[in-house]
């Protein structure tokens, strides 16, 4: 067989693939033509499963640098010097890091996680130490009063071995937490505080107290209760208790009843002569009324005769012409201002003090005038032991009463303090987040998923190829 025969044999045999031009540019472009769909699907399946791993990655693996945190904010007058709701002390903000906070975070958390999940107490402290509080003033504006930003952050996350649900669990409670701590430990700021009903008590009990006098510190009860619920009922005239039903009008109005009561009783043990010791009650009223003139008259006796009112209105005016000398002079010395600045404050507030003085001396002298007079024209209608048995019993049903309508009281205030003014007070600002710089695990990520998308395309090919060849398809065509 000659050479040629042989060779014209051989080439009806081969495929087009196994040609001796199989590397042309034409059958290399028709390889790649017909394997772009293939390419396609390829990568797109490549594309999605290292996303997926790519998610789980940075999901699952905790950098370095991982940190969760959050940020509570303080309002209230004050809070910009760094004093507590009730304006006294310097508020603490540190607690947050205690133990007593983070412990009992821990604690809560771990009731509710899965053991293999639960946070080892040993960390306590590790995790104290991770634990920062940023804390940014904000001053007050024309439209909103002053504000603290408390940002916290919780750190070293890989080293604690805290995944990222755990650290953010744990965070929002160690917030939660102090939150409750900073309510329960200025949350009775408006809470209606009065001692009466103990010195009532035991004043009624030791005897040394009469039936009338008992009254008339129920009278200062109530009157200090009644101030302070006038003052809540101005900050919100609206609200209305869920545990009581009632609002601070309502309240007001009951208190007013218990005042009424205090009349009635009042109006009974004048009518009746009740007292325990009516000469030694008779006795002392005349005293306090004699004293009480004096002081009256030392605080309205003219000037000449020393008279307190008018010597603090006399120092007032002529401060105010003293004032007007130096402010129009040429030369205007500033502390000096602020010396009779201060000091007419001073006078003024004096002088109000003294003028207010006078008044309720004015109205107590009329009321032991009152009581003095009705004690010795009263008659008594029953034996002096009757008649004690009723007032007992009378005080006893409005000292029950009182209990009540203070035990209502409170109950409503503090549903307000806790559902209302503690809430703008106190309060989450930003919840928990978790922040991570994935920048080279990202890089990472991307860099395999480049190889794998190149890997992906050749085996498309040479499927493809593969394809080509056991089905005898010409690539040239």
């Amino acid at each position: 067989m000659s050479l040629d025969d042989f060779k014209s044999n051989n080439e009806e045999n081969l495929t087009p693939c196994q040609t001796s031009d199989v590397l042309s540019y034409k059958k290399i472009k028709g390889l790649l033509s017909k394997s772009a769909p293939r390419i396609l699907v390829f990568c797109i399946i490549v594309a999605v499963i290292m996303l997926v791993v790519t998610i789980i990655t940075l999901y699952a693996f905790t950098p370095n640098n991982a940190y969760v945190a959050s940020q509570f904010t303080l309002s209230y007058s004050g809070i910009e010097n760094g004093l507590d709701p009730k304006g006294g002390d310097t508020i603490d903000t540190s607690v947050i890091k205690s133990s007593m906070i983070v412990a009992g975070a821990i604690s809560d958390l771990n009731s509710e996680l899965k053991d293999e999940e639960k946070i080892d107490t040993l960390l306590t402290d590790s995790i104290i130490t991770s634990i920062n509080v940023e804390r940014v003033i904000q001053p007050a504006t024309a439209e909103r009063a002053a504000f603290v930003e408390h940002k916290i952050s919780l750190t070293n996350l890989k080293k604690l071995a805290l995944s990222r649900d755990v650290a953010l669990s744990l965070l929002n409670k160690i917030s939660q937490k102090y939150i409750s701590y900073f309510i329960s430990l200025y949350g009775d700021i408006a809470y209606v505080k009065s001692n009466y009903l103990e010195v009532i008590q035991t004043s009624f009990n030791e005897g040394d107290s009469d039936y009338i006098d008992v009254c008339d510190l129920f009278s200062e009860a109530i009157n200090s209760v009644l101030r302070q619920l006038e003052i809540l009922k101005t900050e919100n005239s609206a609200f209305k208790s869920t545990a009581t039903k009632m609002s601070f009008a309502d309240h007001i109005t009951s208190f007013k009843l218990l005042t009424n009561s205090v009349d009635q009783i009042t109006y009974y043990l004048l009518s009746n002569a009740v007292s325990k010791d009516l000469k030694t009650l008779t006795d002392k009223y005349k005293y306090l009324l004699e004293k009480d003139k004096i002081t009256l008259s030392t605080l309205n006796a003219p000037l000449d005769d020393g008279g307190l009112i008018a010597r603090l209105e006399s120092q007032l005016e002529a401060l105010k012409v003293e004032s007007l000398v130096v402010l129009g002079s040429t030369e205007i010395d500033l502390g000096q201002q602020a010396q009779f600045s201060d000091a007419y404050k001073t006078i003024l507030s004096n002088l109000t003090s003294a003028v207010l003085q006078s008044a309720e001396l004015t109205d107590k002298i009329k009321t032991l005038e009152y009581r003095i007079s009705e004690f010795a024209t009263s008659q008594e209608t029953a034996s002096t032991a009757d008649l004690s048995s009723i007032a007992t019993s009378k005080l006893d049903s409005l000292k029950a009463n009182f209990s009540n309508q203070l035990t209502l009281a409170n109950t409503s205030i503090k549903d307000y303090i806790n559902n209302y003014y503690l809430r703008d007070v106190i309060y989450l600002s930003k919840t928990p987040e978790y922040y991570a710089s994935q920048t080279p695990t990202i890089i990472l990520m991307l860099l395999i998923t480049f190889v794998a998308l190149i890997c992906a395309s050749g085996c498309a090919i040479i499927v493809t190829a593969h394809y080509i060849k056991k089905l005898g398809i010409a690539l040239d065509k």
